[in-house]
């Protein structure tokens, strides 16, 4: 199985999900095993437990999230530590550190952590995708698990699938409870250790990659710098919803022209820098100028973020919810990610990433009233 593989899926199953959010809570231990909710809830917090029923999608931002409750929809959950011990009928997509998943989950499940969890009594009627350095999968799963670790993190089976099982992975080992009722197919440069129990029923298939380091400080760049860009987005649209709304607007209304702006913007810039650094007394200004320049570089990547996520994710609405808002642009992002991880193409998607955005900022401020008016019509 290649990378590119379960990152069709990622991008696949964030497409599938566009819960119209309601309800924004920001306490611990917020809903109770007496409540229930009848809409789709946005939570931001601390530290958040989950013990009643939702009737609705579910997506959270948190250092610490556990769910024992039961959601009847999809869940949507970014955090330090992960714990689903409830039940999800729909999708759960998670992003975080550490990844336990000891429920039931009624559709699939997508995965991207340093360590991921599937506990033995956990229940997985769709497929999984996992990338993570680390993984642990010993429940049950109803289709295909593909399972890409990005570093030497071991990869460990005791579990049951149904499909077939893909894993590109340095060390990987089947124990004996391990039941595979399709094709295990792998990819490393290590052969699997395959307990004498182990049940593999469709066969398997070995791909050697070589006495290598595996890519994985690549790979490991790349988780680093999608994890890092997915928490500074979401706390700007925490913070900032309607701006950063209103810059992605900007692009889509005209995207050619924030291109061309921006870069003719990004070359005038570096030009005034460089003119200020060489005249000695506009050091100072020159400084300020490149703070934020930098700033605004660093922020081109979630505009343009947002303005790819709203080409799927586009409805007519006069105005976004912030959990809207960050579906948009967690899928933008993900497709980004993928884009800048293609080899050569990877440098023209950043270099046209980079003046889209930085073009969608100026345009924005330039023409703050015209396209604050346009927006009421989207």
């Amino acid at each position: 199985m290649k990378i590119t593989k379960i990152s069709v899926w990622i991008v696949l199953g964030i497409l599938l999900a566009l819960p119209t959010l309601a309800a924004v809570f920001d306490s611990p231990n917020l809903i109770t095993k007496d409540q229930i909710i009848n809409d789709d809830v946005y939570i931001a917090s601390n530290n958040v437990d989950v013990e009643g029923l939702i009737n609705g999608d579910l997506t959270v931002a948190a250092g610490t999230v556990t769910l024992n409750g039961k959601v009847n929809g999809d869940v949507v959950v970014t955090g330090g530590k992960l714990i689903i011990n409830g039940e999800v009928t729909d999708d759960v997509r998670a992003a975080g550190g550490e990844i336990d998943i000891n429920g039931k989950i009624n559709d699939d499940l997508i995965a991207a952590g340093g360590e991921v969890t599937i506990g033995k009594d956990a229940i997985i009627l769709g497929s999984a995708s996992i990338f993570s350095g680390s993984v642990d999968a010993h429940g049950k799963v109803g289709e295909d698990l593909d399972i890409v670790s990005y570093s030497r993190g071991d990869v460990n089976i005791g579990g049951e699938t149904d499909g077939n099982m893909n894993v590109k992975a340095s060390n990987i080992h089947l124990l004996n409870s391990a039941k595979i009722n399709g094709q295990f197919n792998y990819t490393s440069n290590n052969e699997a250790m395959i307990d004498q129990g182990a049940e593999i029923k469709g066969g398997s298939h070995y791909t050697i990659i070589g006495n290598t380091s595996f890519g994985r400080e690549t790979i490991s760049f790349i988780i680093y710098w999608f994890l890092a860009s997915l928490i500074t987005g979401i706390i700007l649209i925490l913070i900032f919803p309607e701006w950063l709304d209103a810059v992605g607007v900007s692009i889509k209304k005209n995207p050619l022209k924030s291109m061309g702006i921006g870069a003719i913007s990004f070359v005038i810039v570096s030009l005034l820098v460089i003119f200020f650094f060489v005249t000695i007394i506009g050091i100072p200004i020159a400084l300020l100028f490149l703070l934020f320049f930098v700033i605004a570089l660093y922020l081109t990547k979630i505009f343009t973020s947002i303005w790819i996520g709203s080409l799927a994710f586009y409805r007519r609405r006069k105005k976004l919810g912030r959990g809207e808002l960050i579906l948009r642009f967690t899928g933008g992002l993900i497709i980004l990610t993928i884009l800048f991880a293609l080899p050569y193409l990877g440098y023209l998607a950043r270099f046209l990433s980079l003046i889209l955005g930085f073009g969608g900022i100026i345009t924005y401020y330039y023409f703050t009233k015209d396209l604050l008016k346009r927006r009421k019509e989207v």
